[in-house]
């Protein structure tokens, strides 16, 4: 009979390689190769492309990309080998032979590095008196300074 507010004695921690056979219907290796894919990927396709492409899924060697549109789709069938060497040289390995496009949702996981972060510019008195100016005729109040916000950013 173990006393109330007795410690129990705890066991050992068991070795990482006597856990991992039990995990193997998850498939680790495959969804790490997946997301080192991911992570390369805008270093290895450039700007331009990473904002409208990204890596859905791996399955083998076959990699599945979304894209925004049917023109980025073509644009990047011709980059297509040249887009397989380069990842394939950042994995240091064969990880794809092939890419599959298709449309659909395309989100930015990892930002590029050398993001430039976007600051609102500040209106000049000039910018503050031509707004005033447009917008001193209207009597709807949300209106004028929906008018006013959407001139402001414009400028």
């Amino acid at each position: 009979m173990v006393e109330r507010g007795a410690r129990t004695r705890q066991q050992s921690p068991s070795p990482i390689s006597s856990i991992l056979p039990s995990l193997g219907h998850l498939n680790l290796p495959a969804k790490l190769r997946e997301y080192k894919i991911s992570k390369a990927w805008n270093e290895c396709v450039g700007a331009g492309i990473s904002k409208r492409a990204c890596p859905e899924r791996l399955m083998g060697t076959v990699l599945y990309c979304n894209v925004t549109s049917s023109a980025w789709m073509t644009e990047i069938n011709y980059q297509k080998t040249s887009i397989i060497e380069r990842l394939n040289e950042t994995m240091g390995y064969k990880a794809i032979t092939e890419i599959v496009l298709r449309i659909g949702p395309v989100k930015t996981i990892f930002k590029t590095k050398n993001a430039p972060a976007w600051h609102p510019k500040e209106l000049t008195a000039e910018d503050k008196t031509f707004i005033e100016g447009v917008t001193s005729g209207i009597k709807d109040e949300k209106l004028k300074a929906l008018i006013k916000r959407v001139i402001g950013k414009s400028r």
